[in-house]
Parts: structure tokens; C-alpha cells; sequence
């Protein structure tokens, strides 16, 4: 709710996580050598619908979180 996202929306998440853990389509590609996670996430924008690639927003948002700004203990 505080990303914004509707119910739908969030339906729509889960059902991307679920397809991420059982590594389907779109989730069964390997990282290449070269690659780092988040080059292997931002790649996979392009394979939704424009506007609903709940999981890479989320990841990617995840992904900006800077180490030094979260707590020690």
C-alpha cells in the first residue's frame, strides 16, 4: 500500500513472487558471468506489460537501499 499499488496490484505481485520461486518463464534465466543481480533484474523490465513489473520495481527498490542507512543491531 505505501508503494502505492492497488489490490489488484498486489495480487499481481504475489503472483510474480510465486513465479520467481518456482523459477518459470520469464525467472529461469541464468546470470551471466558478467552480469551482477541488478543488471539481471533491470533486464527483465522489458519482459511485462509496460507498468507491470510489480517484482522488479520491488527489487529494484530493495536493490537502492543504501547499507550504511540500515540499523547495526
Amino acid at each position: 500500500m505505501k508503494m502505492g499499488k492497488s489490490n489488484d496490484e498486489r495480487r499481481e505481485l504475489m503472483h510474480q513472487m510465486k513465479q520467481y520461486r518456482s523459477q518459470n518463464i520469464l525467472f529461469d534465466i541464468e546470470i551471466g558471468d558478467s552480469e551482477t543481480p541488478y543488471t539481471w533484474w533491470f533486464s527483465l523490465e522489458d519482459s511485462f506489460p509496460k507498468g507491470e513489473d510489480y517484482l522488479v520495481q520491488l527489487t529494484l527498490k530493495l536493490f537502492s537501499v543504501t547499507p550504511h542507512a540500515a540499523g547495526c543491531e
